[in-house]
């Protein structure tokens, strides 16, 4: 008989050790496998510009490091477009701005910034490059290296500060909790294969993302939260001793909201964790949960004030994609849909004067929609033709620029959307980027939710509940999302807007491998639906922004397409 079955069949104590120590072995094993594997991912990842660099998504986040560093300024424009001698943009015999391949990026966009003028900026939230510029400032310091010159070992280096350190925890804490609520050795040992070996959040180690962030602090929130919660679920027991254990102590209240706050920071969504965290922590120990709220609401202000210095708006760029308030408006009665510029221009008369005496028409987006821009000031306002009547607006759709990739007509692929809403949900479950396909063990977590929820007790139970209520909402909820934004997430190897909540998908199949593991025909299925999940985290390793397997397939079969 296997040492790892002695629990259920009333092994002796030395044989239990035996296999707790076994199982100790392995699960070490795959950690470090896991990590040393990440580490030598990152050390030959190279794109075609020879740099590690090797997505536009990164790419736009390292722009924002360099210039914080460099330049002391979050504008990427001298970055990702070329300069002459004396740092004006450089543009080609047709006039358009020439880019830098090592660093261009699609991820960008573009509005005045706090000095009057027109500049590019990263797309992404600034609060984390912020926090890995911070880094490469004491590289700097301390070596002297710059990363406009030894990008290589730079970018690396920070790759396996940010990524893998931070994986080698999540790895620690998911083995602290199978410790306390796996029944058998087998599910420690399964738990841990998933969490090594089987998810998207290690395909994600090559890159400079959000999506490893908010799974590590989901994880150390949940983590935090359940000392909390676990220690009041002594105290309410029948044992004379846990009834005189201290409430957990403040600290733990802190790493939660700390925790907590910086996964919504990198995953909007996650505020669903947030608020529903701060519930549980309000019911389990009312007074120490405000050093929860505090610590969440530090996160807050360093997002806000980051994006505020970085922008000039409290609000961060995803959140500026349409015109903005009303300036003026003109009757053109005389003009048609899709009159020339110069037309436009001679109608607004006394309107386009007192916006400014140099405004030109520049650019059509459509046949009743232009822009309207002042070269003296760098000012834009944004001009609709409806019935007659002209409306000029603020500018402020960030994303509508010379040559965007995020222009309606200039969108491929699955970056254009999905137009059914049914087809799109399909795929998001069981299609080709399906959560069930692509990963099929997240089945067990159903299955564990369901075990808990009806057999279980306390912590567990709650945390059950809430793993199932926030997966279903937030899924729902990009499901129904407006056509530009089904998308499955853009050119990645799987559906990237909820891994945020990997680590509690993990955790929560424990009870159904509690119950698998007593069924030898059932352990088979379970591995096998792991060794898929491994296959389909290890396709795209080399390069995590790219299509999963299962698209891939579909191209060949002609049954979707990338154009």
């Amino acid at each position: 008989m296997s040492p790892l079955n002695e629990l259920q069949h009333g092994g002796s104590v030395d044989e239990w050790d035996d296999a707790r120590s076994l199982t100790r072995a392995a699960c070490l094993i795959l950690m470090l496998a896991s990590l040393a594997s990440m580490t030598a991912r990152i050390g030959g990842i190279e794109s075609r510009e020879k740099t590690p660099m090797i997505s536009a998504n990164d790419r736009s986040r390292w722009c924002t490091v360099r210039a914080l560093v460099d330049d002391g300024t979050y504008a990427i424009d001298t970055l990702v477009f070329r300069t002459n001698e004396d740092g004006k943009l450089l543009r080609d015999r047709n006039g358009k701005l020439v880019r830098d391949p090592k660093w261009q990026t699609i991820d960008m966009v573009r509005h005045r910034g706090a000095d009057g003028k027109e500049h590019y900026y990263s797309s992404k939230p600034p609060l984390l490059p912020t926090m890995i510029a911070g880094g490469y400032w004491a590289i700097k310091k301390v070596f002297g290296l710059e990363i406009v010159e030894e990008y290589s070992a730079i970018i690396r280096a920070l790759l396996v500060l940010i990524n893998v350190v931070p994986l080698a925890l999540l790895f620690w804490l998911t083995w602290r909790l199978c410790d306390r609520y796996c029944r058998h050795e087998w599910s420690r040992l399964f738990v841990i294969a998933v969490a090594t070996w089987g998810t998207f959040l290690t395909t994600f180690a090559v890159v400079l993302n959000n999506h490893l962030p908010a799974a590590v602090s989901t994880m150390v929130a949940i983590y935090a939260v359940f000392q909390v919660l676990a220690r009041r679920d002594q105290r309410l027991s029948d044992d004379q001793d846990a009834e005189e254990l201290p409430d957990a102590s403040w600290g733990w209240h802190v790493l939660a909201g700390l925790a907590a706050g910086f996964a919504a920071a990198n995953e909007l969504p996650a505020l669903s964790l947030l608020v529903a965290l701060g519930l549980g922590l309000t019911w389990a120990a009312p007074l120490r949960s405000l050093g929860y709220y505090l610590a969440a609401g530090a996160v807050g202000v360093a997002f806000f004030a980051t994006n505020l210095v970085a922008h000039n708006s409290w609000k961060p760029p995803y959140m500026h994609r349409s015109d903005g308030a009303v300036v003026a408006t003109a009757e053109v009665n005389e003009l048609a849909a899709g009159e020339a510029p110069a037309a436009i221009r001679d109608a607004l008369g006394k309107q386009l004067i007192q916006l400014g005496p140099d405004a030109v028409v520049e650019e059509a987006y459509g046949d009743d929609r232009w822009q309207l821009f002042n070269p003296f000031d760098e000012q834009r306002w944004a001009l609709q033709l409806n019935d007659g009547v002209c409306t000029i607006r603020e500018w402020n759709d960030w994303y509508e620029y010379e040559r965007s990739h995020w222009r309606g007509g200039d969108k491929k692929g699955v970056d254009r959307g999905e137009p059914n809403v049914a087809k799109y949900a399909a795929h998001v479950l069981v299609g080709h980027h399906g959560i069930f396909s692509l990963t099929p063990v997240w089945l067990l977590t159903l299955v564990g939710i369901g075990i808990a929820l009806r057999q279980g007790e306390g912590a567990f139970r709650g945390f059950a509940l809430l793993t199932g209520a926030l997966w279903a909402v937030c899924t729902a909820f990009y499901i129904a999302r407006p056509l530009d934004d089904r998308n499955y997430g853009g050119v990645s190897c799987g559906f990237r807007w909820l891994y945020w909540q990997i680590p509690m998908w993990t955790i929560a199949m424990i009870p159904a491998l509690d119950w698998v593991a007593e069924r030898p025909r059932l352990r088979n299925v379970a591995i096998v639906l792991l060794t898929i999940g491994v296959g389909s985290a290890a396709y795209a390793s080399a390069k995590p922004f790219s299509h999963p397997w299962l698209y891939d397939f579909w191209v060949y079969l002609g049954w979707a397409s990338n154009d």
